[in-house]
């Protein structure tokens, strides 16, 4: 069984640490499965009560260092299960644990310069996912074989256009480690994480899909471009300018301007009208 799990690990960790990570499970053995990606977790751990067993699996599509992370990551919540009662998932607990399995690979012998250094600062205080830290995800997916055109949405400016499972967006303002986007199809705004990564769009195709939007979507207000004839309740408006936190407007029928707050979602009638 041993040797079993060495050729199984030595396919997916780097060389050097092949041997370390196949030592811990002699030390607390495992259910060990290579799964195919997942689009919400790199790996997990789960516990059975009932038998005492424990599994560990991990994404068969991760890089060789992103997979010794995910596996230390995991292998630290077994050492949890074994040591402590109940305690929070990535608490400090965890932590502690995910340092002392850590220890012995985080060198230059297993690691590349390019994602060690940027792995010693994330161990000091350990995140419960290598993906909710930008720099480090950002740092093993460039030593990916194959990175498919993309990029961190972190890189991209205010305004600049991607597309993401398909769907077009456009990026907005950055809330700590998420960024506010705006689909294209619908509207609505989501959130994203920084580090997720998205193929982009150039200018020209995302204005032109803009052009192409079927009128009657509703949007945020102040997400739509200056000239745009919009619909609030039963009237008709058309967008001037931004102020602060209200948006200039101007009422088709009677002409005058009227002060609307920017988060208002207004139906679109016709896009970008000339004065």
């Amino acid at each position: 069984m041993k040797e079993e799990m060495f050729a199984c690990l030595n396919r997916f960790v780097p060389a050097e640490a092949c041997a370390y990570c196949a030592s811990l499970w002699e030390k607390h053995p495992f259910s060990f499965k290579v799964t195919r990606s997942r689009r919400t977790k790199l790996g997990d751990y789960r516990y059975d009560p009932r038998s005492g067993h424990h599994t560990i699996t991990v994404n068969g599509t991760l890089n060789s260092y992103a997979f010794l992370v995910t596996y230390l990551h995991e292998y630290a919540h077994l050492l949890v299960r074994k040591r402590f009662e109940e305690v929070k998932p990535h608490g400090k607990e965890w932590k502690k644990c995910f340092q002392e399995v850590m220890e012995p690979v985080l060198n230059q012998n297993v690691f590349p310069d390019s994602v060690l250094d940027v792995l010693r600062e994330h161990m000091r205080n350990p995140m419960a996912s290598s993906q909710a830290d930008p720099k480090l995800a950002v740092a093993l997916h460039e030593l990916n074989k194959e990175q498919n055109g993309t990029v961190p949405l972190m890189s991209l400016k205010l305004g600049d256009s991607f597309v993401y499972r398909n769907s077009a967006y456009q990026r907005r303002e950055q809330r700590r480690t998420r960024v506010v986007c705006t689909q294209l199809e619908t509207g609505k705004n989501y959130l994203f994480s920084a580090s997720v990564f998205v193929e982009v769009l150039n200018p020209e195709a995302f204005e032109e899909m803009k052009q192409q939007r079927t009128l009657g979507t509703f949007e945020q207000l102040h997400y739509l471009d200056e000239g745009t004839v919009f619909q609030l309740g039963k009237r008709i408006f058309k967008k001037k300018k931004l102020r602060r936190t209200r948006v200039l407007c101007e009422d088709l029928n009677n002409r005058r301007e009227y002060l609307i707050h920017k988060d208002a979602r207004v139906k679109v009638v016709e896009e970008l009208e000339k004065a």
